[in-house]
C-alpha cells in the first residue's frame, strides 16, 4: 500500500465518520483532494469489501430520513444525482409509503399560506407548486379533490 493509498482511507474514513456518503460521492471528493484515479478506486474498493460503503444501505437511510418531507420523485432525484444506480433506487423505493402523508403535508402548508377560500388562481398556484416539488399530477388532483376542488380546476 502507498503512502497516497493509505492517507485517501484515512480521508474516506475520516469523512465516513460524519456520515454515509454514496460511491460516487466519495469518489468525487477524493479526486478534488488530489489523490488520483488509482488511489480512489482502491479506497473506494477496500471500503466497499469492509461493509464500510454501501450505496443501498445510503439510498435506504436517504429514503428513510426524507420520505415524510419530499415527494418520492424528488427523493429518486436527488439519488440520482449522488451517483446511486437505478436498480438501488428502484429496491429502495419499493418500500416507500410515505409520499401520500408528504404531500398532504405539503399541502396543507401551502393552503395556509394562500389562505382560504380556496380559489381558482390560488387552486393552481397550489397545483403549480406541488408539481415543482415533484408530486405525481394524478395524485396532486386526487388530494386537491380531498380538499373542496373540484375537476374544474384541472
Amino acid at each position: 500500500m502507498t503512502d497516497g493509498e493509505s492517507l485517501a482511507k484515512r480521508k474516506t474514513m475520516n469523512l465516513l465518520s460524519h456520515r454515509d456518503h454514496s460511491e460516487k460521492e466519495l469518489r468525487v471528493k477524493l479526486l478534488r483532494s488530489g489523490f488520483s484515479e488509482a488511489e480512489s478506486d482502491e479506497t473506494i474498493q477496500f471500503m466497499k469489501e469492509a461493509g464500510y460503503l454501501d450505496d443501498e444501505r445510503y439510498a435506504r437511510l436517504y429514503v428513510e430520513l426524507n420520505e415524510a418531507r419530499k415527494s418520492g420523485g424528488h427523493i429518486v432525484q436527488e439519488l440520482r444525482k449522488r451517483g446511486v444506480a437505478g436498480e438501488v433506487i428502484e429496491r429502495v423505493m419499493e418500500g416507500c409509503e410515505g409520499e401520500e402523508e408528504a404531500l398532504r403535508r405539503a399541502m396543507d402548508k401551502k393552503v395556509r399560506q394562500l389562505g382560504t377560500p380556496l380559489t381558482k388562481e390560488k387552486a393552481e398556484r397550489l397545483k403549480a407548486y406541488l408539481y415543482r416539488q415533484g408530486y405525481r399530477p394524478e395524485s396532486i388532483r386526487r388530494h386537491l379533490v380531498d380538499v373542496g376542488c373540484h375537476s374544474d380546476f384541472d
